[in-house]
């Protein structure tokens, strides 16, 4: 998704990535995202300019960070506000920051760098799941057969049965 209060800068990212088989959704205003991300929760990263009227892209991408937390969020900023991009950065807030105008091949290899990352996270998640689910069916186990999870061991660190 990306958002931004003017026409033409979505419409440029829109021909930027034409050929990369993105599905962008465009937003023209924080609120207007934020609607749209209800109903399509699916969205795995988010481009927001950083001045918008209204509510600003610090404060939409804080919501976002807290409504969202697995969104990858990258602020789009003039190069004003570069100061405050690499805040943001630096505090965790967002993954990499965009200045405008920008150059085509930087922003498909951000993109591209942004959905693989998302795409570890969420096989980190993944793998957390399935370790607490062991962890949790250990410690069933623990409760209705005390001991069952001690090993022991010998010397030359064999398990003893």
């Amino acid at each position: 998704m990306i958002v931004d209060d003017e026409e033409i800068v979505l419409d440029s990212f829109r021909r930027t990535v034409k050929g990369e088989n993105y599905d962008v959704a465009t937003a023209i205003n924080s609120n207007d995202a934020l609607n749209k991300l209800k109903i399509q929760p699916e969205i795995k990263v988010v481009v927001s300019d950083i001045r918008m009227p209204g509510m600003d892209g610090m404060e939409f991408l804080k919501i976002l960070k807290r409504e969202y937390p697995y969104i990858i969020r990258i602020i789009l900023t003039g190069h004003a506000d570069v100061d405050n991009a690499i805040a943001a950065v630096n505090e965790g807030q967002v993954y990499r920051f965009i200045t405008k105008p920008w150059n085509a091949d930087e922003l498909i290899i951000i993109l591209r760098l942004a959905l693989q990352y998302q795409q570890v996270l969420e096989e980190y998640r993944f793998l957390a799941r399935d370790v607490q689910r062991a962890i949790d069916n250990i410690e069933d186990l623990e409760r209705r057969y005390p001991g069952i999870s001690n090993i022991s061991t010998d010397e030359e660190g064999r398990v003893i049965i």
